[in-house]
């Protein structure tokens, strides 16, 4: 018993199979012989079998298609965001070095006319910029950072206390 059961699964496999392509056939391949029963059901195997190989085939073929697709799609969408990215990120180290720019002419005025206390907020912008300029205001920042901390940018007469007679 336990060894036919092996044996029958694809017989009954094959007799399932084998009814349900019957509708899809003309009605005198359904008059077989008796010797040809046998011989049918490997045949209608075999063709559910291709079929089903043939279907597999143009399903992966269509899902390679789909793939490549989405690949293309992306590597084109994937080069726009960088080139955007990239003028963006132009764009806006532009305009810190133009503001920056703006705020070293300005400290230097301040020192200029011997004014110190406004340059302590505009020294504090610049350092909060000094990381995304371009090297040569970086080096202008120091050198004022440098004049502010060595106090050669307060004259001597602000530097005592104001004596009154």
């Amino acid at each position: 018993m336990k060894h036919t059961i092996p044996l029958l699964l694809p017989l009954v496999f094959a007799l399932g199979l084998s009814a349900c392509g019957k509708e899809d056939e003309p009605a005198e391949q359904e008059a077989a012989p008796a010797t040809g029963e046998i011989e049918a059901p490997k045949t209608d195997v075999q063709k559910a079998l291709e079929n089903a190989r043939e279907k597999s085939r143009e399903a992966a073929e269509a899902a390679a298609e789909a793939a490549a697709e989405i690949a293309e799609t992306a590597r084109e969408k994937g080069g726009e965001i960088a080139e955007t990215t990239r003028v963006q990120g132009a764009a806006m180290a532009e305009a810190a070095n133009a503001r920056a720019a703006e705020l070293v002419a300005r400290v230097k005025a301040y020192i200029e006319n011997n004014e110190v206390a406004p340059t302590e907020e505009l020294m504090t912008q610049l350092r909060q910029l000094k990381a995304s300029l371009s090297e040569s205001l970086q080096a202008q920042v120091v050198q004022l950072e440098e004049l502010l901390a060595e106090g050669n940018a307060v004259p001597e007469q602000d530097q005592q206390a104001p004596s009154r007679p």
